[in-house]
């Protein structure tokens, strides 16, 4: 295996590291994608007014309020960064790989099952 004179990676390198099937550049291949960001940033929406309704007494109340409030401000910002977390889901990436449809519900799941991971630890004790 020769390396360019820029040092950079030859085809042949680059075939033995990258499989065409590699669940992770599925991933990123699925969280860069347009259209997939146009469906998160709609489930990330429908996500944020609920949460932004939901009982004071759910737990990390105040800090996925806060994210909800960040998300509903600036929606297009958030979409990009959340289609990472749902395009890795293992569910979401498979069904991705092998063609599938990926249901809007499934999306909206993921989403509402990341909602605390991207909006932080709790700072209410719970």
């Amino acid at each position: 295996m020769e390396r360019t004179k820029a040092g950079l990676v030859t085809a042949t390198e680059r075939a033995a590291t990258e499989p065409e099937q590699s669940p992770l550049r599925a991933s990123h291949e699925l969280a860069t994608n347009a259209a997939f960001i146009v469906r998160v940033r709609s489930a990330i929406t429908k996500s944020a007014i609920d949460v932004a309704a939901e009982d004071a007494a759910t737990p990390n109340h105040a800090r996925r309020v806060e994210l909800a409030g960040q998300v509903l401000r600036s929606t297009e910002n958030w979409a990009g960064k959340i289609a990472e977390g749902v395009a890795a889901n293992g569910t979401i990436v498979t069904k991705a790989m092998n063609g599938e449809t990926i249901p809007d519900d499934d999306i909206e799941f993921v989403v509402n099952g990341l909602w605390d991971a991207y909006a932080g630890p709790s700072t209410d004790g719970a």
